[in-house]
């Protein structure tokens, strides 16, 4: 059975969770009878009897997870089952807000009656009257001592909160809950299981999918509290400086090696403390990117960390935030194939739309992004194989040459242009591209078709 793990990057202490109210989600479980954990509410484990006594009691353990709702656990109970996430807000569109609610189940069951509703965030910042707030489709995720969060899943998923499924890493996309279950379910090939993760502006306001093909012995790992601290401690400092959130979250990626890194990653063994390897930044890398695989597209994106391209300008977007929005507003002008944004005001950031690449410039402050079709796979480095003689030709007329080609091209580097007005030159390969890592190519793009 397929199984998925969530993992919070920002998540509160659980040694913190009796300072607040919250806790007492369900006050007359306490001292409850029992005879396993299952008899008890959310955040009570049936402990053993005391000297002198000779049967088991709910108590509230400050230092066990809350456990996901079950179907008894629900008046009018949904077919799907929960998962449930303390100290956590969901990020998505609010359906309804009710006030005047003592416990999460209950969220949870009006949840079920709202068409469209799939997850709850329940704010305990005055319980017992708490407030529910009912949402649809978990967008990403955020940290909120004084918030419960949940959310319905297919039942043919097994979740876990707070954990991970280390390595076995198949692609990785940016979306949303949903869109994590959507994508692997239609492309059981390589994905049976998938870990979703806190999102990271400027890249994209939605979450991230991190798909895996896991064996039948695969155990969620929990990820511990010096873990959870340390992938904090690093997102947090990539917020200083928006360029970097271009590999976020695949920076402190768990890995085996860096092939499960993304580009301009490395798997760093562990440091003291820790127990796994992780994907950290170290250059720009040259090693060929798995194809993002969400919605099916026509085309797909590069996008490029401290490169800005200079071309034909279409058209200036002010005062944006994400990239993605770079990316919808190419997309709306049939005109665009790729956009340059300055980050240097950021969040107030600034999209330079144009018909396409045809220089490249190293710029810390700028994140670049360009289309290619869907057929081929590209990153930035050099084909080993690929021709000395090239042919003129920008970004676009570089695929448009190689597909002419048939059988006789595999893939290409192209070379932007030295000086304005000119076009870069296109370098074909015969054989199946090997991506190597040259620093003085670091302005060269490489596609291979990947046969799509």
């Amino acid at each position: 059975m397929p199984r998925l793990a969530t993992i919070l990057a920002l998540v509160a202490g659980a040694g913190a969770l009796h300072k607040r109210s919250a806790p007492h989600i369900n006050v007359e479980q306490q001292f409850k009878i029992c005879s396993t954990s299952n008899d008890c509410a959310f955040g009570y484990k049936c402990a053993p009897p005391s000297p002198g006594d000779n049967f088991s009691i709910c108590q509230w353990s400050a230092t066990s997870s809350l456990r996901s709702i079950n179907a008894s656990d629900i008046v009018d109970a949904p077919t799907s089952p929960w998962i449930v996430l303390d100290g956590v807000s969901f990020k998505g569109k609010t359906i309804k807000t009710v006030p005047n609610v003592t416990l999460v189940e209950q969220c949870a069951s009006l949840c079920v009656a709202e068409p469209k509703c799939q997850s709850v965030d329940f704010d305990t910042s005055a319980w017992p009257e708490g407030i529910c707030h009912l949402k649809g489709i978990p967008l990403d995720m955020m940290a909120s001592s004084s918030s419960i969060a949940a959310a319905s899943y297919p039942n043919n998923y097994s979740c876990v909160n707070s954990a991970d499924y280390y390595g076995s890493d198949t692609f990785n996309a940016t979306g949303n809950f949903q869109d994590c279950f959507r994508t692997c379910s239609s492309n059981t090939v390589q994905c049976n299981g998938f870990t979703w993760t806190q999102g990271v502006l400027p890249i994209s306001s939605d979450g991230h999918c991190f798909f895996k093909n896991l064996s039948s012995s695969s155990p969620a790992t929990p990820s511990n509290k010096t873990s959870l601290l340390a992938l904090t401690a690093g997102i947090a400092a990539l917020h200083k400086r928006s360029a970097q959130h271009i590999g976020a979250p695949i920076e402190y990626k768990t890995c085996t090696s860096s092939d499960d890194c993304s580009i301009g990653y490395s798997c760093v063994p562990p440091k003291a403390g820790y127990s796994y390897s992780s994907c950290q930044k170290t250059h720009p890398g040259m090693k060929m990117a798995a194809p993002e695989a969400l919605a099916p597209k026509a085309y797909r994106w590069l996008v490029l960390d401290g490169v800005s391209f200079l071309g034909a300008s279409i058209g200036v977007k002010e005062k944006v935030v994400l990239v993605d929005q770079c990316k919808t507003a190419c997309d709306s002008d049939k005109s665009c194939g790729s956009v340059a944004y300055d980050m240097t005001a950021w969040p107030a950031g600034t999209c330079h739309l144009s018909s396409g690449p045809l220089q490249m410039a190293l710029n810390s402050t700028m994140i670049s992004a360009v289309m290619h079709p869907e057929t081929y796979a590209c990153a930035r480095g050099s084909p080993a194989d690929a021709s000395a003689d090239g042919k003129k030709g920008d970004f676009p007329e570089c695929f448009s040459q190689c597909d002419d080609l048939g059988d006789k091209c595999s893939g290409f580097a192209w070379s932007p242009a030295g000086t304005s007005g000119s076009t870069g030159t296109c370098f074909f390969a015969t054989t199946g591209p090997t991506l190597v890592q040259a620093t003085t190519k670091d302005k060269v793009l490489a596609c291979k078709k990947t046969g799509v």
